[in-house]
């Protein structure tokens, strides 16, 4: 299912970018891969980037298979700790590409075409 910004009110958001061990290279909104989106009553929806797995490399696929599968999860049984965690990751192939509010997402048009290629997990 895509999503669209005026489909859901979103109080906060983080996006994660894919890096794949290109630390030092600049961030681009073509390779964020998770969307995380979080409502006022605190519960968590988790985007993927519909193509993940054509921007994902081969190496990497099963990791970041395994860490969709595991924030699908926590979204359900602790989306407060899955945000604090997600919204500060700067080590390993995803790491936090963009944070704010749900004014900020719905401000910034780079933002709300990540949003319109993503799916819900």
């Amino acid at each position: 299912m895509t999503t669209h910004a005026d489909d859901i009110s979103v109080a906060q958001f983080c996006a994660l970018e894919y890096r794949a061990g290109e630390i030092d290279s600049p961030c681009v909104p073509e390779r964020v891969l998770i969307l995380f989106l979080r409502n006022e009553n605190g519960s968590l929806r988790v985007l993927s980037h519909q193509d993940w797995r054509n921007i994902v490399h081969l190496q990497d696929l099963e990791y970041v298979r395994d860490l969709l599968d595991d924030f699908k999860e926590r979204a359900q049984c602790a989306p407060e700790a899955l945000f604090r965690q997600v919204a500060s990751l700067s080590v390993g192939p995803l790491v936090t590409y963009a944070v704010g509010s749900g004014s900020d997402l719905k401000a910034a048009s780079g933002m709300l075409d990540i949003w319109e290629n993503m799916v819900d997990l």
